[in-house]
C-alpha cells in the first residue's frame, strides 16, 4: 500500500528501470515494456484486501484495449512470487504481477508500501520513451474516464 505521506513521481518524470520476476518465475524488465510501446505499473496493498482486488480485475477488463495500443500492465507488490502466482491465478488476470522485494521499485516510482493503510494503491501509465504521463492514487476511476486519460498514449 502506499503511504498517504508518500509522494509519487509527477507527471513528466522519468520512470525508473526495473527488473523484476513475476509470477511464473520470468524476469521483466522496464526497458523491454518501453519498446513495446509503455506499459500501466499497478502498486497495490495487500493481496486480500477488496480495494487491491477491484483494482487488479478493473485491470483485467481494460488489458484487452491497453495491449491493443501496445502497453503492458504490470503490478507491483512485496509479497514473494508464489503469492502473486496464487492471486494472478485465482482472479485469471492476463497481465503479470511482479515481485518488489523490500519495496524497491515502489519507493524509486514514490509509491512506499506502508502496512498500516489497507487500502492504498497507486497506478501510473508510462509512454514509449519512458515518461509518466498518468499517476492516480487510490481505487481506479470508472472505465470511461481512465481511458479518456490514457488518449495521452
Amino acid at each position: 500500500m502506499i503511504s498517504p505521506f508518500a509522494k509519487p513521481l509527477p507527471l513528466e518524470a522519468q520512470a525508473p528501470a526495473f527488473a523484476r520476476i513475476d509470477q511464473h518465475s520470468r524476469t521483466v524488465y522496464s526497458e523491454r515494456l518501453l519498446a513495446s510501446g509503455g506499459y500501466i505499473a499497478h502498486f497495490y496493498g495487500l493481496p486480500a484486501h477488496k480495494t487491491t482486488r477491484q483494482n487488479l480485475h478493473f485491470l483485467k477488463t481494460v488489458t484487452p484495449m491497453l495491449e491493443s495500443k501496445g502497453l503492458s500492465v504490470i503490478g507491483f507488490n512485496p509479497a514473494d512470487w508464489e503469492t502473486q502466482y496464487r492471486l494472478a491465478q485465482e482472479l485469471q488476470l492476463p497481465y503479470s504481477l511482479l515481485y518488489d522485494p523490500l519495496s524497491q521499485t515502489a519507493s524509486a516510482f514514490g509509491a512506499t508500501f506502508v502496512k498500516t493503510f489497507l487500502n492504498h494503491c497507486v497506478t501510473f501509465g508510462v509512454n514509449s520513451t519512458g515518461k509518466i504521463i498518468f499517476v492516480h492514487k487510490g481505487a481506479l476511476p470508472d472505465e470511461a474516464l481512465f481511458l479518456e486519460t490514457l488518449r495521452r498514449f
